[in-house]
């Protein structure tokens, strides 16, 4: 997996360097996975004005993993989001929408410590979408809809939104996907960036070969654009 070139680095350096210094107390996968639950719970519960059983839980699990910090470290969660949020500001009106969260769990050195996780290298995901997408027009339907079984960290779909830009087409509102992952690191990864993107999304903590399921995530704008009335059709 290629690093992040030296020039792109700002946010995701200081990324980085807050895990890191977290890390002092606990171990780094724990850090990074435990800082991606809390800032896809952190999302997902903002969306949901009426607190049901799904937001007690989530809440509940906040709490638990935050309390397990200490308060000084505790202040470097919201300063950990607040980089990630820039930095794919960034990358969405410079490069479109790519995989930061892919490139950090290499970055400190989680893909041999974890699961062996192996993630699609950018630039190879983008090739794929490119040569998926061509000059595919939107269907009468209004958006085009994807299916990612084994979603990872996000990688394909943020290259399908850069090749759906290059085309002229909006992601934001033209773009509907339903990504899964057996793994609810990887779910917490591709939550958090297509959330933080602005893609239409269900990400799924389930098993797409048995078809089992756990949870569910929806992005901001699958709930705010009503994309669960589109789908049903009315």
């Amino acid at each position: 997996m290629p690093k992040i070139n030296d020039k792109d680095k700002s946010h995701t350096k200081s990324l980085l360097e807050f895990i890191q210094q977290v890390a002092q107390s606990k171990s780094v996968s724990l850090v990074f996975t435990e800082f991606l639950e809390m800032s896809a719970i952190t999302i997902a519960n903002s969306l949901n004005l009426f607190h049901d059983d799904i937001w007690d839980r989530r809440e509940k699990r906040y709490l638990e993993i935050i309390r397990s910090y200490s308060k000084e470290h505790q202040l470097l969660f919201p300063e950990m989001f607040g980089h990630l949020v820039l930095e794919l500001e960034k990358r969405a009106t410079t490069t479109g929408p790519e995989d930061v969260l892919g490139h950090i769990y290499y970055e400190l050195g989680l893909s041999s410590k974890l699961r062996a996780q192996v993630f699609t290298p950018q630039p190879v995901s983008d090739f794929m979408a490119r040569m998926t997408l061509g000059q595919e027009s939107v269907p009468e339907c209004g958006y085009i809809s994807i299916a990612e079984p084994t979603c990872g960290s996000g990688v394909m779909v943020t290259s399908v939104c850069k090749a759906m830009q290059d085309n002229g087409l909006n992601y934001n509102k033209q773009l509907l996907v339903t990504a899964t992952d057996i793994d609810i690191m990887c779910v917490h990864m591709t939550y958090l960036q297509l959330s933080l993107y602005g893609v239409p999304a269900v990400v799924i903590h389930g098993n797409s070969i048995t078809g089992e399921e756990w949870s569910r995530w929806h992005t901001p704008l699958y709930t705010l654009h009503g994309w669960q009335l589109k789908e049903k059709g009315t």
